[in-house]
């Protein structure tokens, strides 16, 4: 019988254990699903906020006065972007946006300038060679007078690294580089003022018997 009370008693406690780390288990999974649950509600509120105070200042135009630190909305937007007001904004104190957008958390706005100039390469994919160094000649067209900057970047087939830098002003935009075989990458940029064009592209020099 005290063997028989024993067994009983050994059963009960594995029992009581496996019902115990089951509960425990269960609770763990339920903490983490709340807490991952919690975190997306938050990063989807915060979005949502987001895009509606970019809203706001890109879409409205805001109420200035000629003292821009008096102004009671700070909007800059509308049928177009005021970049004067723009300028003020971007210009304020922290603290004085946070209480005219009335966000009472703490949040960054980031204000890029988009490239506007074109720029129209005139670059082969391939450019052949019968000599380990080929003469590449690559051309860019923009709409409007521009500086224009190019760099190429490059690995050639023995394994070494190759770099090369050139200028040109007006619409038309011709450079001649001795490359080895290997392959390329261009970039150009082009400026007038505040305003600026972006090109990125790649090509190949092999050599052919």
């Amino acid at each position: 019988m005290d063997r028989m009370k024993g067994q009983l008693s050994i059963d009960y406690a594995a029992s009581v254990f496996i019902f115990a780390t089951t509960i425990l288990f269960m609770f763990v999974q339920l903490f983490q699903q709340y807490h991952v649950s919690v975190w997306e509600v938050d990063a989807i509120q915060n979005k949502l906020e987001a895009e509606r105070i970019v809203r706001f200042l890109t879409q409205e135009t805001g109420n200035w006065s000629s003292y821009p630190f008096n102004s009671s909305s700070l909007a800059f937007g509308g049928s177009e972007l005021n970049q004067t007001r723009l300028d003020y904004f971007v210009g304020m104190p922290y603290s004085h946006v946070q209480n005219k957008l009335d966000v009472p958390y703490d949040f960054q706005i980031v204000i890029k300038k988009l490239p506007s100039i074109v720029i129209i390469p005139d670059i082969k994919k391939q450019y052949s060679t019968n000599s380990s160094v080929d003469t590449v000649r690559i051309r860019f067209d923009t709409m409007e007078n521009t500086n224009l900057t190019t760099i190429i970047v490059g690995l050639t087939t023995d394994g070494r690294g190759a770099s090369h830098y050139n200028t040109s002003s007006g619409k038309f935009h011709s450079f001649i580089f001795s490359l080895k075989t290997g392959n390329y990458e261009v970039f150009a940029l082009s400026t007038v003022g505040d305003e600026y064009g972006i090109y990125q592209g790649f090509f190949e020099v092999i050599t052919v018997a």
